[in-house]
Parts: C-alpha cells; structure tokens; sequence
C-alpha cells in the first residue's frame, strides 16, 4: 500500500527540512513525518547576540536567580546539572570576592572543566547577590526562595542543619520558555530550553552567533593551530593545542572575550541604582 505525504503544510509552517518524493510505502511516510516532527521539535541556540540580552533582561524582570543561571549556562557551556550543583563556595573567594577562575568536573564525563570568569559572568553573580542579601558560602547558589523551598539535612559543627537544595532542571527550562515566549523567540519550529545556553555558547566561540564576531586575534590563533596540525598529523586542532601547550591560553582568551549578555546586564545594574 502507498502513500502520498503532504509537505506543502510543513513548509507553510517554516521548516526548513526539504523532502522530494511522489510517493512512500506507508511505514516509510510515518518515519518520514516523525522525522520532520522531531526536528520541528528541536532545542535551538540563540541566533544573535540580541537574542541573548533579550532572554538576560526579560528573566531579570522576574528572578535575577534565573538571570544568573543563564548568563553562567551561556558563557561557561556547561550542562544544566553542572550549574545546578555550583555552590556559593566554588564562586566566592574567602573575602566574598567573585573568583577568577573556576574548576568543575562535569557529572556526564567526569571531564575537568577549567573556567576563566568573563565580565558578564562576575556582573550577574554581582546582582543576584544583591538582590537576596547575604548568602552561606556552604549552600547552593540556585536554590528556591518560595514556600516550596527543597532541604537536605547535614552536619555543621557538629549539629544538624537544613540546607537549601537547588532548584529543578524542568523549573529553569520552564522559566527560559517562558521568557522566549514573552519576547516573541518562541515558534513551534524554534524551541528554547536548558540546553540551548550551551548551544549558545558554544556557537558564539565558533564565530557563529550574530553580533558577536570572532576578534582577528582568535582567528588568527585558530588557523595557526590548525596549520600546526596539519604538520604534526594530528586528527583534530584540539590535541595539537594541547601538545604545543596553548590549549589553556586559548581556551583563557575566547571565555574572557565571550561575555555574552554584558550589555543587558549593564542596563540592569545601572537601573537598580
């Protein structure tokens, strides 16, 4: 038995997934349109740079918490259950100064993450301090300030104490949908979740992520990597970087460079004084 799919209807609706047939067995046009219904449904980085600070501002106006849980998310690329376990401790010296640099080990990979603290970063830590007072350098930083606040039990001192447990991966994902609705991001072929921040991030430091063009330095330092590749016959520029030792140093200079959603955050600090 055929069967005819019509793909006129998905085109009107904006895919962009192109399919040329007359016709299909019917097992075929189901996978077909299961295909075509789980691109549609796709997670997606942000395509500019605007987009960003439009998100930045727009999750300001209602939890700087989860302002500052994007801007992190955005510019470190690390996963949402990586954010989630950031304790005020892992951001904060001693003095209760914003660190400079951060080590992570990621939970999937067990990978160690080391993370240089760009402007953007250090501003939104900056104002969600502010905005809740004074904070445990023990508890996490992302944690519920509503009736239904989640604890853990643990030892201090000797004593028992009730901390804060953090927040909920569908609670940021619901709070960043609902911001991309609210500005208007949000289609039915263009889906905002948790994972869209390391999306971003990561097409910002390929060059891709419109108003945020790579500086000529970074490029240069790419291409020369890449040339040194090709010398030492190597199968990726990132195991030669980290032969010739500059893996560190360019990784220091795109996060420093990165500071995605600065100009948002600008505007914010500068309203709340």
């Amino acid at each position: 038995m055929n069967a005819v799919i019509d793909f006129e209807d998905y085109t009107k609706k904006g895919f962009t997934t192109y399919i040329k047939c007359d016709t299909l067995d019917t097992e075929d046009t189901f996978q077909v349109a299961e295909l075509i219904e789980k691109r549609s449904k796709k997670v997606l980085p942000f395509d500019s740079e605007d987009e960003v600070n439009m998100v930045v501002t727009e999750l300001a106006n209602k939890s700087m918490r989860d302002m500052c849980l994007f801007v992190m998310g955005c510019n470190t690329q690390l996963r949402i259950g990586d954010l989630l376990e950031f304790r005020w401790k892992d951001v904060l010296d001693q003095n209760g100064n914003i660190k400079d640099e951060i080590s992570k080990i990621e939970k999937k990979n067990r990978n160690l993450r080391h993370i240089y603290v760009n402007d953007a970063i250090k501003l939104a830590i900056s104002l969600y301090r502010d905005s809740i007072g004074d904070v445990c350098y023990m508890d996490y930083m992302f944690t519920s300030q509503g009736p239904r606040k989640r604890f853990q039990t643990a030892i201090s001192d000797g004593n028992i104490v009730l901390r804060s447990q953090p927040i909920t991966e569908q609670l940021v994902s619901g709070a960043i949908r609902s911001a991309t609705k609210r500005v208007g991001l949000w289609r039915e072929n263009r889906r905002f979740s948790t994972h869209s921040m390391r999306k971003t991030g990561a097409r910002a430091a390929a060059g891709y992520l419109t108003g945020r063009p790579l500086p000529d330095s970074l490029k240069m330092e790419a291409a020369s990597i890449e040339r040194v590749r090709g010398m030492l016959g190597h199968s990726n520029p990132s195991i030669t970087a980290r032969y010739i030792d500059l893996q560190d140093k360019f990784d220091k200079t795109v996060y420093l460079w990165m500071n995605l959603g600065i100009e948002a955050l600008t505007d914010i600090k500068n309203d709340t004084r």
